[in-house]
């Protein structure tokens, strides 16, 4: 069964059981009747038996309507599927039923942050530390939207006496700053993805985590990790951990700065121009280790304290633009081509162009202005 057809499934049977004028087997048969169905489908979903999960909590519900410890299981079912909006609306049966239904708030709370609706999921995960004060999902969200602790005591920035770039392109290759001068530099790099198999990407892992790829991408001889966009602060201090023990294995950081696709293709509409900036400020700041990254949904925060300037190789801003997406933009700004900044020049170009490299340009000119060091950029 595909998950269209599943998430039809879950919406048919949430409609008939809403609907329901009362369970079909009286209220003190009915917990007996279904509860063995309930429990079942708890023991499937923990062990990331998903169909069977769904068959049992689904027969839970037909035995008995108004079961909602299997209706609230059930929700979990369509969560992991990607049926949010069937989640949703099974949990708001049972929380309408029980309002101290700590499993089917927490999975409002979840629904929340993935749709990044803030108040929402405050609302929803207060209300379980309410209930059970010790909850770690609660307290783990919350504290995603909420830096709670005192912004860290940085030492003053001090700034070098001339430009420093420990990484530059010479011809077709890279060359990196040694003792003895410049020398070649060969990338053999990893590709670091943002969350561990069968998480999603804002489920980030711990530190211990990080240490140990970290580790093991340096045995494996690699000199490079790739990654697309702001990982937590325990990412960057293994890091820095790492490469400030290890100098004959030095890791480096090719870091992205990611991007979604403007609405109506408008690549230098005021809001979207404005985050994207935004961001590429972010990521140089917490390279130098002088971020405090407000929580967002789906993004890492955090207080960022480990410079690790000095073995980033380079920058990649935004990402792999889609064909349509361009030529649109083109026809929404055509005739701008071409672009005069500071450190870049663009002779000729489509707009797509000159957007491209006036973005260049901001996150080359902000570095160089606020921390005297540049880098190559794509």
């Amino acid at each position: 069964m595909t998950l269209a057809s599943h998430a039809r499934s879950l919406a048919l049977h949430l409609f008939a059981f809403a609907i329901s004028a009362g369970p079909a087997i009286s209220q003190e048969v009915c917990p007996r009747a279904s509860g063995a169905d309930a429990e079942a489908g708890w023991v499937a979903y923990s062990g990331n038996e998903m169909d069977v999960a769904r068959v049992r909590f689904e027969a839970a519900l037909a035995r008995c309507s108004n079961d909602h410890y299997a209706r609230t299981g059930l929700g979990y079912v369509a969560l992991r599927e990607g049926a949010d909006s069937v989640a949703v609306a099974l949990w708001t049966v049972a929380v309408a039923a029980d309002q101290d239904n700590v499993d089917a708030l927490t999975g409002l709370g979840l629904a929340a942050w993935r749709r990044g609706d803030v108040a929402t999921l405050r609302q929803r995960f207060t209300r379980v530390l309410e209930l059970v004060p010790d909850h770690a999902t609660a307290l783990e969200y919350l504290g995603r939207i909420t830096l709670t602790a005192a912004a860290p005591q940085r030492p003053s920035l001090v700034l070098p006496d001339t430009l420093v770039y420990p990484a530059r392109t010479n011809g077709d290759r890279f060359e990196v700053r040694g003792e003895d001068g410049w020398n070649p530099f060969y990338i053999k790099g990893v590709n670091l993805g943002a969350a561990l198999p069968g998480k999603y990407p804002s489920e980030f892992p711990d530190s211990a985590t990080y240490a140990r790829w970290i580790r093991s991408m340096a045995e494996m001889n690699a000199n490079v990790v790739r990654v697309y966009t702001i990982y937590p602060p325990p990412f960057y201090q293994a890091l820095h951990d790492w490469n400030a023990a290890n100098s004959d294995r030095t890791l480096w950081l090719i870091h992205g700065v990611w991007a979604e696709l403007p609405v109506k293709h408008d690549f230098a509409g005021q809001a979207y121009e404005g985050e994207f900036f935004a961001e590429m400020t972010r990521v140089v700041d917490l390279l130098h280790g002088r971020a405090d990254v407000q929580p967002r949904p789906g993004h890492a925060s955090g207080y960022y304290t480990a410079d690790v300037s000095r073995w980033t190789l380079a920058y990649i801003i935004g990402r792999e633009w889609e064909p349509f997406s361009a030529l649109a933009f083109d026809s929404i700004r055509g005739g701008q081509g071409g672009f005069e900044g500071r450190y870049l020049t663009l002779r000729g170009g489509n707009a797509m162009d000159a957007w491209t490299t006036r973005a260049t340009e901001h996150l080359v000119a902000y570095e160089t202005e606020t921390y005297r060091a540049q880098r190559p950029v794509a």
